[in-house]
């Protein structure tokens, strides 16, 4: 048996992703730095490196571990994963806004479906790390989320 169901793994990430495309000025949540946001982020679960980086803001999903509990017939699944974001600011007193913006964006457009299309069990967020300015000109956070979701055993 796989142990990881990769269909319902790949469903439940395709609605994060669409879920921070979502995220421009006139969503049903505050999601706009005024000034900031004025089109649809950048969102990938390609891998990429801060030079490769064009349009801001920029948000790439990370997948992580993934844990997994057996109920008679019923697998219990869990895995992380990471939001790293970036955007640029052109004054420094702008950073912790922005930082703190880009957070509250990331986990209010996450919150909105935490079954994550019908997929999921349930999608809480764990932590959020700052970068503190160590990259001025740009800001950036990364914030993991939890994600539960259930499978029927195959053949163990």
């Amino acid at each position: 048996m796989a142990l990881i169901d990769e269909t319902e793994r790949e469903l439940i990430l395709d609605n994060v992703k669409s879920a921070l495309e979502n995220i421009i000025e006139g969503s049903p949540y505050p999601a706009s730095v005024s000034g900031y946001y004025h089109y649809t982020p950048f969102v990938t679960r390609e891998p990429l490196s801060y030079d490769e980086v064009k349009q801001f803001p920029t948000y790439c999903i990370v997948d992580s571990e993934e844990s997994f509990a057996y109920h008679g017939k019923r697998v219990v699944n869990s895995f992380s994963f990471i939001v790293r974001a970036f955007h640029r600011t052109q004054v420094a007193k702008d950073g912790s806004m922005i930082r703190n913006r880009m957070a509250k964006d990331i986990s209010a457009a996450i919150s909105v479906d935490v079954s994550r299309g019908g997929y999921a069990g349930n999608t809480e967020a764990v932590s959020v790390v700052g970068d503190e300015g160590w990259i001025s000109p740009v800001v950036a956070i990364e914030e993991t989320f939890r994600v539960v979701y259930y499978t029927l055993e195959q053949n163990r």
